[in-house]
C-alpha cells in the first residue's frame, strides 16, 4: 500500500507541481507575474515532507493524517494546471508581450479609450484569480489594437496641418530671398533634407514615430532657415571688407527689395562718370 500511496502522489502531485515550477521559471514577468504560485511552493513543500518519510506504516500514518488538507490542496492545484499547464497562460503571456509591443505608443496616447482598454488588460494581469477574466484577454486586444490604429490614423491628419505650415514656412523663406541668388540656391539644396524627412514622417505607423518624425522635420525646418541667415550675413561682411575704392553705403534688406552688389554698384558709378566727362 505504501508503494501504490507513492505511485499516486507522484502522479498527482509531485510530477503536474514540477511542472508548474519549469513553466513558472520559464516565462515570469517581474511586472505582470504568474498567479498564486505562492500556493505551488505551499502544497510542494507539504508534499516533499511526506515523500521523505521512508518507513512505509509511518507513511500511511501520515498520509491519513493529512488526507483532509490533501483534498484541498488537490482541489487548487486544479486550478494551477488548469492554468499553467493549458491554454489559459499563454493568453497570459499573450496580453504581456502584447503590452510591451504597444508600449511606446501607450506613453503618447491621448485617447481616452487606449486608455480604459489598457487598464482593462491590467487588471486582469493583477489579479490574484484571473482564471475566470482570462478568456477576455484576445477580445480586449483587438479592441485596444483599433483604438490605437484609430488614433494614429487622427493624430496623421492633425500633422498633416503641421506638414503645411511648415511647407509654407519654406516657401516664404525662398521668396523672401528671391533676389539674392547664392541665399536662394543653398535653400533649394537643402530642400531635399526636407522632403526626405516629410517623406519618413508619411509612413510613419505609430505615434511615438509619428511624434519623432514630426519633430526631425521641424528641427530641418529650422536649421535650413537658419543656414539662409547664417549665409546672408556671410554675404554682407564680405561686401563690408570689400577693397577701399567706391564703397556702397550699408543698407537695410527689406522683403522684397532687390539687393545690389558692390561690385554692380561700381560699374554703375563709373559709366555715371564717362557719361559726364562726354557731356562737358
Amino acid at each position: 500500500f505504501a508503494d501504490a500511496l507513492t505511485a499516486a502522489m507522484n502522479k498527482h502531485f509531485s510530477e503536474p507541481l514540477q511542472n508548474i515550477t519549469d513553466c513558472y521559471q520559464r516565462g515570469n514577468s517581474a511586472q505582470y507575474p504568474y498567479p498564486e504560485y505562492t500556493k505551488v511552493v505551499a502544497i510542494s513543500n507539504d508534499i516533499k515532507r511526506l515523500m521523505q518519510i521512508r518507513d512505509p506504516e509511518q507513511l500511511v500514518k501520515a498520509f491519513i493524517e493529512a488526507e483532509d488538507d490533501l483534498i484541498d490542496a488537490q482541489e487548487e492545484l486544479e486550478d494551477l494546471i488548469g492554468f499553467y499547464l493549458s491554454a489559459p497562460i499563454k493568453r497570459f503571456d499573450e496580453a504581456i508581450q502584447f503590452l510591451k509591443d504597444i508600449q511606446n505608443d501607450l506613453i503618447h496616447t491621448q485617447s481616452d479609450e487606449v486608455k480604459m482598454l489598457k487598464k482593462q488588460l491590467t487588471d486582469i494581469l493583477v489579479k490574484a484569480q484571473p482564471y475566470r477574466d482570462i478568456p477576455l484577454i484576445p477580445s480586449i486586444i483587438e479592441k485596444l489594437q483599433q483604438a490605437i490604429e484609430k488614433e494614429v490614423v487622427e493624430h496623421k491628419q492633425a500633422v498633416g496641418t503641421q506638414i503645411t505650415q511648415l511647407e509654407q514656412k519654406l516657401s516664404e523663406l525662398q521668396e523672401y530671398y528671391s533676389n539674392n541668388e547664392i541665399v536662394r540656391s543653398l535653400i533649394v539644396e537643402q530642400k531635399p533634407r526636407f522632403t526626405n524627412a516629410q517623406q519618413q514622417l508619411l509612413v510613419a505607423d505609430s505615434l511615438m514615430m509619428i511624434q519623432m518624425r514630426l519633430n526631425e522635420l521641424r528641427d530641418v525646418t529650422a536649421q535650413i532657415q537658419q543656414a539662409a541667415k547664417h549665409k546672408e550675413d556671410e554675404l554682407l561682411r564680405g561686401e563690408r571688407k570689400a577693397p577701399p575704392g567706391i564703397t556702397p553705403p550699408t543698407v537695410a534688406r527689406e522683403k522684397g527689395e532687390k539687393v545690389i552688389s558692390a561690385q554692380t554698384l561700381r560699374s554703375m558709378l563709373v559709366k555715371t562718370e564717362i557719361q559726364t566727362q562726354s557731356e562737358l
